[in-house]
């Protein structure tokens, strides 16, 4: 089952993503991790928060891949707004992986040839990016995602916007995707590192 992540108003968060560390007690505690009743999140005594900014809000990464949100994406690792300043990405990188259907299906995605952008198979592999217009009034709305069967956490535009760079993590790639005027799709031939002997398989060892 997937975990549910929620994140700060994604463009807020954008724009301001410093954290915070707070000195809850002195010294060290035997307390577990993630004990909140008794405001210790560390070992150490220290629990780690977010600068949130005025106005922020709570957001749930939501893929509407299953009405009870056991699909949701976790792990939100890096955001890129737009050189324009009205698309903002966000980039998962974590534990997405193995997700299914309350009846126990497998949810598969289209496996991609590295070279040519065709689909070759499926894989349950499942990382993500999410596409979000910012709004006039500072909320977001989701435009699209798209699903990356394995990334890290490098997360860039292109100078114009026209294009995105995903770093593929253990692929060995990185991921390009162009906006072809309604949508961002797969821009191949993705940038192959060529540090592995299968570089042009859909998943390289």
């Amino acid at each position: 089952m997937a975990q549910r992540f929620y994140i700060l108003n994604v463009v807020l968060l954008a724009l301001a993503p410093a954290l915070a560390l707070a000195q809850s007690g002195s010294g060290h505690t035997t307390l577990p991790v993630g004990n909140f009743t008794n405001g210790s999140i560390l070992p150490t005594g220290q629990v780690i928060t977010p600068t949130a900014a005025p106005g922020s809000t709570i957001q749930q990464l939501s893929t509407g891949l299953r009405a009870d949100g056991n699909a949701d994406a976790a792990e939100a690792v890096n955001t890129a707004l737009s050189p324009n300043g009205k698309t903002l990405l966000i980039l998962t990188s974590g534990w997405n992986k193995g997700n299914r259907l309350p009846d126990g299906t497998s949810i598969t995605f289209p496996t991609l040839d590295p070279n040519t952008g065709a689909a070759v198979g499926t894989t349950t592999l499942s990382e993500w990016v999410l596409i979000y217009a910012v709004n006039g009034d500072g909320s977001v709305s989701k435009l699209q995602q798209i699903n990356v069967p394995s990334t890290y956490s490098g997360l860039a535009w292109a100078p114009d916007g026209t294009r995105f760079y995903v770093s593929g993590g253990q692929d060995d790639r990185v991921y390009v995707y162009k906006f072809n005027g309604s949508q961002f799709v797969a821009d191949t031939p993705f940038v192959l590192l060529g540090h592995n002997s299968n570089q042009s398989a859909p998943f390289p060892k």
